[in-house]
């Protein structure tokens, strides 16, 4: 008998258990490779029992908070493959970056833009921190490449030295505040800064890299600058106030090229990523007709509100492939952007009275049912609308971060007031601030479909600026809060207290559980939500497909045996009390996965 590792889907630790072959048999009937099936289920799930299981809805792991006496803030935050967490933003004084007992202060007056790194258990590892000594410097995205190294982008006005260890790399703004690009290795040592400016004013608001060694920036940029941080030059002009760019520099920071676009008004990407293809999207706002192809021929969209939402599609080389627009009556913007596996594209922003997400011909109109309500909108690789889930309630409610795991299983984060429904379907999902801002955590299917979602907040302001998801599917976010915090998204209490007007907090959520696969044979299929009420989802990224799903108890007894035609959603009830049960999904060409789901 071969030995081979089961598939990990929420987070626990490997363990090696005994592959038992079996062959085919058509999905009508339930011959002895079934029995084999399902006792091998039993058997995986019986091992898992001895050990224990720390499977639940949004199982809290730890939060941790860095602050002083004035407001400071987590803007970004990247994880590794170890699961260490690296976070930037701001802040000002003299801080201790340790959460712990230790202490790790740095005076933040000369520089108060800050990279932190902790480990997985939120134990502090390093901190460093630099500036141009002004007011405006600001870490706002950090990411990491395949090595670990890790890239941090911002603004900063004045001059200061950009290298946090003994020697010295001077940066000095040009204008009123410009553009820095870092780069460290995984123990926070210099390797090298970059910075970018004209006379007026720029700004940075995301960085990705990609799969061969380049790293890309995006933000916004004003009258006319040289893009090219080396000896050479390399400028471009805006168009009006402020135009969107898009820069490529090798893993040396040397230039490669850069593209902008923009109209009279105020045109700004706030996010970017880049897929296994090497493709480059962005998203943010713009206003008046546009020419989104930043190359000599024209690819024009028009706002229909005060400012309305794109995402832009490149290729690796800076081509536009497409861009699409989010159109409304008043304003909305997109914040984060993120990619999955099959090249389809995530985006999470606001909205404001009545917006069309259907970028195509046809249109799909919400209604805002406040002054802002947050969205997430998947879209295909050709840039058509797949889903669209709306959320908000009477006040300010926004998406600001979004991220994709390994199972593009959708995470997002961001701010709402009173009480909203972070279910788009026909279920309920009720949340309610506990005081005047609350920052969340929601998960959403690849089909869109609710999972989980829970919410941190106080008496005051609480804001989710930013979410990452490690390879194991634990959730790691970033942010403001101020006053007293409630951490623990669930049913327990993990109050922090802010020492100042804002504190910078570092949250990790372990995965919750989309279904415990314990054999897999070619489906890519996920269970959610697991552990549950007694209703369970099984969802596969593949075609539609003819399809079995069998429920047994822990004895092997079939409790329910469900067919479906052709279908890639897959739902039944678990009419039994609460326990551990055995889910079997078999397909017409013999995929099949199996999963432990426990009934609360």
């Amino acid at each position: 008998m071969k030995e081979e590792v089961y598939k990990e889907t929420n987070g626990f630790s490997a363990i090696t258990i005994p592959r038992i072959r079996f062959h085919p048999t058509s999905v009508g009937s339930t011959g002895r490779s079934d029995q084999n099936v399902w006792l091998f289920c039993l058997f995986g799930v019986f091992l898992l029992f001895c050990m224990g299981s720390n499977a639940g809805a949004q199982n809290f792991g730890w939060a941790k908070k860095i602050g002083l006496a004035g407001s400071d803030n987590g803007q970004s935050i990247a994880t590794d493959d170890e699961g260490n967490v690296y976070f930037t933003g701001y802040s000002g004084g003299n801080v201790d970056f340790d959460p712990g007992e230790g202490i790790f202060e740095m005076n933040m007056n000369n520089g108060r833009i800050y990279i932190c790194k902790l480990n997985n258990q939120g134990n502090f590892v390093w901190a460093k921190h630099w500036g141009g000594g002004s007011f405006v410097d600001e870490g706002t995205s950090v990411t990491l490449d395949g090595y670990g190294n890790v890239y941090i982008t911002g603004l900063f006005e004045g001059t200061g030295d950009f290298d946090p260890g003994e020697g010295n790399c001077y940066l000095t703004s040009a204008g009123e505040y410009d553009i820095f690009i870092s780069k460290l290795d995984t123990s926070g040592n210099f390797i090298w800064a970059k910075g970018l400016g004209g006379n007026d004013y720029e700004k940075a608001f995301a960085i990705t890299p990609d799969k061969e060694g380049g790293v890309y920036i995006t933000g916004y940029f004003e009258s006319y600058m040289d893009f090219d941080p080396g000896s050479g030059t390399f400028y471009l002009g805006s168009e009006g106030d402020d135009d969107v760019f898009v820069l490529k520099l090798d893993a040396s920071g040397e230039f490669v090229w850069a593209k902008s676009w923009g109209w009279a008004a105020e045109d700004r990407a706030y996010a970017i990523d880049v897929d296994d293809e090497g493709n480059v999207y962005t998203t943010g706002s713009f206003f008046g007709p546009v020419d989104f192809d930043p190359g000599p021929d024209t690819f024009v969209l028009f706002s229909s509100g005060f400012s309305d939402s794109f995402i832009s599609k490149l290729d690796k080389s800076g081509n536009l492939i497409w861009a699409r627009a989010i159109t409304g009556t008043d304003e909305q913007s997109g914040y984060s952007i993120a990619t999955d596996s099959r090249g389809n594209v995530y985006t999470t922003g606001f909205f404001t009275e009545t917006a069309d997400f259907d970028p195509g011909p046809n249109t799909l109109m919400l209604n805002s049912s406040g002054r802002y309500d947050g969205f997430l909108c998947k879209l295909d690789p050709d840039g058509n609308l797949v889903w669209v889930n709306q959320f908000g309630g009477e006040e300010h409610d926004s998406g600001q971060s979004v991220a994709v795991d390994a199972y593009n299983t959708v995470y997002l984060t961001g701010m709402f007031s009173d009480t909203i429904d972070f279910d788009p379907e026909n279920g309920t999902f009720l949340l309610s601030s506990y005081g005047q801002v609350d920052a969340f955590i929601a998960a959403y299917s690849p089909g869109g479909n609710f999972v989980w979602a829970g919410n941190m907040g106080g008496f005051v302001n609480d804001w989710g600026n930013s979410v990452a998801v490690d390879k194991t599917g634990n959730i790691y976010s970033t942010g403001n809060f101020d006053d007293t915090t409630d951490f623990d998204p669930g049913a327990g209490v993990y109050n922090l207290i802010s020492s100042g007007s804002g504190d910078i907090y570092v949250q990790k959520i372990i995965q919750p559980g989309f279904g415990f696969e314990l054999l897999s044979s070619g489906a890519e299929v996920v269970a959610y939500p697991n552990p549950t009420d007694g209703h369970i989802v099984f969802e596969t990224f593949q075609a539609p497909a003819e399809a079995r799903v069998i429920l047994r108890d822990i004895v092997g007894q079939v409790l329910v045996e469900k067919s479906y035609a052709s279908a890639n959603v897959f739902d039944i009830f678990i009419p039994s009390p609460p326990g551990i049960y055995l889910a079997e999904i078999i397909f017409r060409d013999y995929r099949r996965a199996c999963f432990k789901i426990i009934r609360k």
